[in-house]
Formats: C-alpha cells, sequence, structure tokens
C-alpha cells in the first residue's frame, strides 16, 4: 500500500503513468482517504495537462545545422595541433633510437631476413609515434597496436632459451634510451609548438620509441631468440615505457601545456 510519503514527493510522475499502470492506480486509491496526497495528484495532473499543451519546439533550422555542424568540425580539428612538417619529429625520434642503438652495438646480425623484421617494425614504430599528437580513436588504436606488434614480434623471434636477467636489464635501458627520443619530441612540440597532447600521447611517443629500440635489439642483442628473454624485456621495455611516458607527462612543465 502506498503511503504519504511515497506519493506526494512523486506526484507528477504518479499522474503521468498510464491509467491502468499498478503503481498508478494504488497511489489513487491512498489519496481516496489522504487530501494532501490527493491534492498533490491533482497538481501533478495540472502540471501534465501543462506540459501537453506547450507547442513542440520548432525543427532547427537547415543554417543552423550547418552552424552546429561547423561547430563540431572545428572541435574535431581543434583535438590535434597543426604541426605541419613538425609532426614528423617524432617518428625521426624512433628512428634515431633505432640507429642508435644499432650503432652502439658491439656486434650485430647480419643476415637479410633480421634486418627486413626489424626494418619492418620500425617502420610500424615511426607510423604509431606519428600517430602520438592526436587525441581519441587514432591514438587509441595506435598504442593498440605498439603493444600487439611488441607482443607478436617477441613470440615470432623467440626459440626458447633462458631469461638472461642481466643482459635484459641492460636491454630495458636501452629501450628506454630509444623510447626517450620521441618522448623529448612531444615534449618540446608541446611546450614551443602549441601541440595538445594528454597522458595517452605521451605514452604512445615513448612505447613507439621503445618498440623502434626493440626492433635494434633484434639485430645485437645476444638472447634475441630466447622466449622468456623477450617477452620479459623486450615486450616489458616497451609497456615501462608506456607507463614512465604516462606518468612523466604529469610532470608540472607539462601538465601546464596538455
Amino acid at each position: 500500500m502506498s503511503g504519504c510519503d511515497d506519493v506526494r514527493p512523486r506526484a507528477a510522475y504518479l499522474a503521468a503513468l498510464a491509467p491502468r499502470d499498478p503503481e498508478r492506480e494504488e497511489a489513487y486509491l491512498h489519496a481516496r482517504g489522504c487530501p494532501d496526497c490527493a491534492r498533490a495528484l491533482r497538481e501533478g495532473e495540472h502540471l501534465r495537462e501543462l506540459l501537453e499543451a506547450m507547442p513542440a519546439p520548432p525543427a532547427p533550422s537547415p543554417e543552423a545545422l550547418r552552424r552546429a555542424s561547423e561547430a563540431i568540425l572545428a572541435e574535431l580539428e581543434a583535438s590535434r595541433a597543426p604541426l605541419g612538417p613538425w609532426a614528423g619529429t617524432l617518428p625521426l625520434g624512433a628512428v634515431f633510437g633505432f640507429a642508435l642503438l644499432v650503432l652502439l652495438a658491439r656486434q650485430r646480425v647480419l643476415e637479410g631476413g633480421a634486418w627486413a623484421a626489424a626494418l619492418s617494425v620500425l617502420l610500424l614504430a615511426a607510423m604509431a609515434a606519428l600517430a602520438a599528437p592526436w587525441k581519441r580513436a587514432p591514438a587509441k588504436l595506435a598504442a593498440a597496436g605498439v603493444a600487439a606488434v611488441s607482443l607478436a614480434f617477441a613470440l615470432a623471434a623467440g626459440a626458447g632459451g633462458s631469461l638472461s636477467p642481466l643482459l635484459g636489464a641492460k636491454c630495458v635501458l636501452l629501450e628506454q634510451l630509444a623510447a626517450a627520443l620521441p618522448f623529448a619530441a612531444i615534449a618540446w612540440l608541446v611546450r614551443q609548438r602549441g601541440a595538445q597532447a594528454g597522458p595517452l600521447a605521451f605514452a604512445l611517443a615513448a612505447a613507439a620509441g621503445a618498440l623502434a629500440g626493440q626492433a635494434g635489439l633484434h639485430l645485437t642483442c645476444p638472447a634475441r631468440h630466447a622466449t622468456p628473454h623477450l617477452l620479459a624485456f623486450h615486450l616489458g621495455g616497451v609497456l615501462l615505457a608506456a607507463a614512465l611516458g604516462a606518468i612523466a607527462s604529469r610532470l608540472p612543465a607539462l601538465a601546464r601545456a596538455t
């Protein structure tokens, strides 16, 4: 049975229900013996009648729709900075990171197949770095792609083997070195060129640089075919770079510009 505390605060809602609605019928049954609730329901009915009597709002004119669409497109365009040729600094940073790791190595693989695989991953890393200044779907898709490519690359190159933790620590550091170049590039774009970038953009830039570093390690790491090593340190280095990039984006100098 409905009570006053159930009917009075919801009188307008109850009065607007269909006549055969059980909740409405129960409320009106209660109101037969409660003058205050009956008055609240009558006011609810009056409010419903006033709302029904109001004319429908006019349909928006084509001009209004055009202005609204232009505003939406302008907002979408503002989701990235008009960097022009400056956007190329991000993939360039990934390429430099790859080259740095290969040139600094004491020994490197010379087989054509290994180089083809490494350069293919480097190309994907550069493309992902190029997407870093974008917001919303492109950057999210690129970030997922970096993680997937890094995992697939580690699994494809692996063939058993051991963890090699001491060597792994060196590999992680080298990947962070490669990640620092695209991260520095996007930090410069944010500070000096007015790019709009949040934690996802910084994480993606760093992860793309680390993926380029992973491609370089494919040519230089003595444990480049050890699956546990590749998963723990080569893939792990990419994920660590993404986490560090997102954390570093919160630094005051960068957070104020995002």
